[in-house]
């Protein structure tokens, strides 16, 4: 019994950052321009990314624009766990390539419409090495978010935008080594579930001043799926299992000035975590019905971004950015398969606009703080330190018209 709930619990527990959340197993980077910028771009969102971004910015836009793009890394090359001095564990790296998609059209001056495709998760955890594996041997997770957005404009100086959120997420492996008595096992869950939300911004746009912020509101997906032992622990243990989530809502905000050559832009992520505090753990049966406690903590993330556009048109531009963002993940609650921990990022981004298409690409660095996961083993939580470093690589193309 308590083997087969903490593998639910493990697969559960990879659901709990929402598609547009920072730390965690969030991943931001949705657009090549932005992410040069190091994400502080809700206020000066201008083109067809402004969907994911400050929908309300999408009646400054084109006429019509589409956008598609790519992010690369290497989930894991540069993580290692190290459970006592002189002793240490790499994870296995694994290529994850999450994409962007991005449509906007304006509707006469006042009035523009949207939409946005992408997958805000596409990150892996794998270990190949005990205590570990004890916890976790290899989490991937995948989420697809379809995000519609109206966007209107007041006056000459205020815009607002509404939109809806669907999001699919679908948990391809949770794998964890278990012993049963005199049997090894390894414990696998897979399942899909889906949540409906909604996202308002609003935008105050002088001439070379603007003021943004947006709220996406929290999911609430149910992972249904099945837990499966390898072995003659099968024969007993296989079953379907169910993980209802409660997921935070996040406000994104951004002051930017913006000048003919030179922009600047200083913006903050809050993320209301401490709502995040139990995850209810169905099997089906009521014996084995579990109420976990997590205790997570609201967390802030602090971003800079900086573009300047240069050449005789002033069609190139180049960009960069600066991001402290903080965990929310209380060291008691620090598991194998999310190693999460405060980070700084440092990003550079290099685009060029001609009159009716465009490309934008970006790398980042991304620098974790060492973190000591301090809980019990008996809540997954493996006792030791985390060090990782992450490089991010991306394009956009875009096409005006």
């Amino acid at each position: 019994m308590a083997t087969r709930t903490a593998a639910v619990t493990a697969a559960a527990l990879l659901l709990i950052a929402s598609p547009v959340l920072a730390s965690g197993f969030g991943f931001y980077e949705q657009g090549a321009k932005a992410s040069g910028q190091g994400g502080a771009w809700v206020a000066r969102a201008d083109d067809a990314s402004a969907n994911w971004y400050n929908p309300a910015a999408l009646v400054y836009g084109s006429k019509h624009e589409v956008q598609f793009g790519l992010s690369y890394l290497e989930s894991g090359g540069d993580t290692q766990f190290s459970p006592s001095p002189g002793v240490s564990f790499d994870a296995v790296s694994n290529t994850v390539t999450p994409f962007h998609f991005y449509y906007s059209q304006m509707l006469g001056s006042r009035v523009a419409w949207g939409m946005g495709f992408n997958s805000p998760f596409g990150l892996v955890s794998e270990w190949n090495d005990a205590p570990l594996t004890l916890s976790s041997r290899r989490a991937e997770l995948r989420t697809y978010l379809f995000n519609p957005n109206l966007s209107f404009r007041i006056g000459e100086l205020w815009s607002f935008g509404v939109g809806v959120d669907y999001l699919s997420a679908e948990v391809r492996e949770f794998s964890r080594d278990a012993t049963l008595g005199p049997l090894s096992t390894t414990a696998n869950l897979t399942g899909e579930g889906t949540a409906w939300g909604f996202n308002g911004a609003i935008q105050l746009k002088t001439k070379s001043f603007t003021l943004a912020g947006q709220y996406r509101s929290a999911l609430k997906p149910t992972i249904v799926g099945d837990l499966r032992f390898s072995g003659p622990a099968g024969d007993l243990l296989n079953s379907s299992a169910q993980a209802k989530v409660n997921l935070p809502g996040q406000v994104l905000l951004g002051a930017a000035w913006t000048g003919k050559r030179f922009d600047v832009e200083g913006g903050a992520y809050y993320t209301q975590w401490k709502y995040f505090d139990k995850i209810l753990i169905d099997t089906g049966n009521p014996l084995t019905e579990t109420l976990l406690s997590q205790s997570w903590t609201t967390s802030w993330a602090y971003r800079l971004g900086f573009a300047a556009r240069f050449g005789s048109s002033l069609r190139h531009e180049f960009r960069a950015g600066l991001v402290r963002d903080h965990t929310p993940v209380p060291t008691e609650f620090l598991r194998p398969s999310i190693p999460d921990a405060d980070r700084n990022e440092a990003s550079v981004g290099y685009g060029y606009l001609a009159m009716s298409w465009g490309i934008d690409a970006y790398a980042m660095y991304v620098k974790f703080d060492d973190v000591t996961a301090t809980g019990l083993p008996s809540q997954g939580v493996i006792p030791g330190t985390y060090s990782s470093t992450i490089w991010l690589a991306g394009v956009t193309a875009k096409y005006r018209f």
